[in-house]
């Protein structure tokens, strides 16, 4: 085969064993780059979305530097557990700020809030957060219908049928020098986009049921956001720890979950 001429430009392509080889026709491209995008466009197939279309950029510098472009950020501050007795949010009966959750009724519909403050200097930010949880320090799990151990459920109650806004109507303490933004209760998890302007604080509603088939008393779940829309990135700062449930163990007002109960002395 004919060797290039020299200063001959050259294209990047990738063999079946993901080497780099270099090709005339295009500049050449290091195997170490990599590809930022800039702009992508899904489509819904009737089971999930797919990426169809996608724009952007090789990046060939040192990588670490260019990790951090996420030009929001933004802090976990306080919670808060709810009973499913009310209408609305502003009317449930709360567990407490920043209060853990113990013996929670299994089966039985609850609403986690969670309050989130936009801490950088850009006029507004878009966050896409979702809810996950974890069981006795296990996986970090992002709660569906179907997950398990914690699934989002709808709430029994009329005015938690659809999504809709409110402004710190849960009664969660508004931050100092932070004013409120639009608030959000949604029956379902799915990381859909919220603006919120600087030094603002908002809050995430999720309805939530612990399984009782999936779950063993004393077993300890916490809960936290995250931000779909830039890569489940975590937030800077969890002020006032994570949301916590506990549940119930023998000693401590039920038996674990799928126990049998034997009543009567030799039985």
């Amino acid at each position: 085969m004919a060797s290039l001429a020299a200063g001959a430009d050259m294209k990047t392509a990738i063999s079946s064993r993901g080497k780099a080889t270099a090709m005339p026709g295009r500049k050449y491209i290091p195997p170490t780059a990599k590809f930022v995008t800039t702009r992508r466009v899904w489509q819904w197939d009737g089971i999930e979305y797919k990426s169809v279309e996608q724009e952007g950029y090789w990046y060939k510098g040192e990588w670490t530097l260019a990790m951090n472009t996420q030009m929001v950020s933004w802090d976990q501050d306080h919670w808060m557990f709810l009973l499913d007795d009310a209408d609305n949010p502003q009317s449930c009966t709360s567990n407490g700020e920043d209060t853990d959750l113990t013996s929670p009724t299994l089966d039985t519909p609850y609403h986690l809030v969670i309050q989130y403050t936009h801490t950088h200097s850009n006029a507004t930010a878009d966050y896409g957060y979702r809810v996950q949880f974890r069981i006795d320090t296990g996986s970090w799990t992002t709660i569906t219908s179907s997950t398990t151990g914690v699934i989002s459920s709808e709430s029994g109650r009329a005015g938690f049928q659809a999504p809709g806004t409110y402004n710190g109507g849960t009664g969660i303490t508004t931050l100092v020098g932070a004013s409120w933004d639009e608030a959000v209760y949604r029956e379902d998890n799915s990381g859909n986009n919220i603006d919120v302007g600087v030094s603002a604080s908002s809050e995430r509603t999720l309805c939530i049921q612990f399984v009782g088939a999936d779950l063993s008393g004393g077993e300890t779940i916490e809960f936290r956001l995250v931000d779909a829309l830039f890569g489940d990135d975590l937030p800077d700062t969890v002020n006032f720890g994570a949301p916590t449930a506990t549940i119930a163990s023998a000693g401590g007002g039920g038996l674990p979950a799928g126990s049998l109960a034997l009543l009567g002395a030799g039985t």
